[in-house]
């Protein structure tokens, strides 16, 4: 690949830095505060010593509240010291990249609320994740393993601020939630195309707020709910690839959009009054 045209013209290294496309400072222009920096196929303008790599140099910018750097081509993994650096991060977006670790342990950020690496390399538990007061959590599309059943028994984790919550396409196994409840705000749920054990659908009735729902290759067993009538919000319903069975409920779910089935082991006709609700 050449070299990237934007790099000697967006970033003259001889200029302010708080100049620099991507780079926000407070108003004093004393702090670097942001770096929001996407697309910019970064692995080839940062400095040749840290190619392709998070360079460590970032963690001595303490005071940033937001780091968007996706869909770039960085690689190697995050620097030793990157979860206690932030004390003030907000959001951190790293998705669609090539990102390696174990985990990601975010115990010292106490501030972030967003929290976006899908579409990397990371492997490991997920335990480390459910330690701030996270209103968006997405983990999807990496290699993560390990029983996600753990987190129920972290009750340090407050589940009433998630909005968003996305743990599809990786490689979790045991048992999924029995009981998401708590989390009474979320909008957004996608556990699919995991390698879970067996069980029946999850409790979800108390989610009024709930408007997407993906249980997808999620193993799940059993009755489809008629308590899914308790979403009203609901407008996507996939339950794609599982092993249901019985009769498709009247779920009266007016709001509803998209509806998905197939590939499972139910009986009888989708009901009219269902299929008159779709749009």
């Amino acid at each position: 690949m050449g070299v990237n045209p934007i790099s000697s013209d967006v970033y003259n290294f001889s200029e302010p830095l708080c100049s620099w496309q991507g780079v926000v400072c407070d108003t004093q222009k004393k702090y670097v505060i942001g770096l929001l920096a996407s697309g910019l196929d970064l692995s080839i303008l940062i400095p040749e010593s840290t190619i392709g790599s998070i360079p460590v140099g970032i963690l001595k910018c303490q005071n940033l509240v937001s780091v968007i750097i996706t869909f770039n081509q960085i690689t190697g993994t995050i620097p030793d010291g990157f979860s206690i650096a932030f004390p003030k991060l907000k959001n951190l977006d790293i998705s669609g990249n090539a990102i390696q670790g174990r985990s990601l342990d975010i115990s010292g950020m106490k501030s972030i609320t967003y929290l976006n690496i899908s579409m990397n390399l990371f492997k490991g538990s997920v335990m480390g994740v459910f330690e701030a007061p996270l209103e968006v959590i997405d983990l999807s599309r990496n290699q993560f393993h390990g029983h996600i059943s753990q987190v129920n028994a972290n009750s340090s984790f407050n589940w009433s601020h998630l909005v968003y919550f996305d743990l599809s396409e990786n490689q979790l196994s045991g048992e999924s939630f029995h009981d998401l409840n708590d989390a009474y705000n979320l909008k957004h749920l996608n556990l699919a195309h995991n390698r879970f054990s067996q069980q029946e659908f999850p409790e979800i009735s108390k989610l009024p707020s709930l408007e997407y729902l993906n249980l997808s290759r999620t193993s799940m067993i059993g009755k489809i709910p008629t308590e899914i009538s308790y979403l009203t919000s609901l407008t996507t319903l996939d339950l794609f690839e599982n092993h249901l069975t019985s009769q498709i409920p009247d779920l009266n779910v007016k709001n509803l959009h998209v509806l998905n089935l197939s590939l499972n082991n139910l009986t009888g006709q989708v009901p009219i009054p269902l299929l008159e609700n779709l749009h």
